[in-house]
């Protein structure tokens, strides 16, 4: 299990979305190249320090299921994310569009309303493809996050 003081070396403070990105390259690079969509989780602390990151769940060429009971578990059960006091949602879409659909849409919304009442809010959903770029639901719709 990587500590602390292990993170602090590897990985930078997340501010933004290409942080998100750059973490995700580092950690784990599969995401991108991943025929089958996957949902994941990265806990951060009040640093903004990645923690790790989760898979949730993983579907087919085009949706992926995620059980909220299963994504806030992943997180508060496990002694490494003690320290978490926020998450970022990610998945891809294996096509390159990186456009959120309904139900990608409706997820977000859905984990901002969760994450206040648990009061463990919800930072970022991005969407990944595999030609690299990527889509931040907070840079498009930041009042969403407020």
């Amino acid at each position: 299990m990587e500590t602390l003081a292990d993170i602090v070396k590897k990985y930078n403070p997340i501010a933004c979305a290409d942080d998100i990105v750059d973490y995700i390259r580092k950690k784990n690079p599969r995401w991108f190249k991943s025929s089958w969509e996957k949902l994941g989780v990265i806990p951060l602390n009040n640093a903004g320090y990645p923690l790790g990151i989760e898979k949730v769940s993983e579907g087919n060429e085009d949706a992926c299921h995620c059980g909220f009971r299963k994504l806030f578990k992943l997180v508060f059960s496990k002694r490494k994310y003690y320290t978490a006091t926020y998450f970022v949602v990610v998945h891809n879409h294996p096509s390159g569009n990186t456009e959120p659909s309904l139900k990608d849409i409706k997820l977000t919304r859905d984990l901002i309303g969760a994450g206040k009442l648990l009061e463990f809010p919800i930072a970022d959903h991005l969407i990944i493809s595999p030609l690299g770029s990527y889509y931040s639901t907070c840079r498009v719709h930041p009042d969403w996050f407020e």
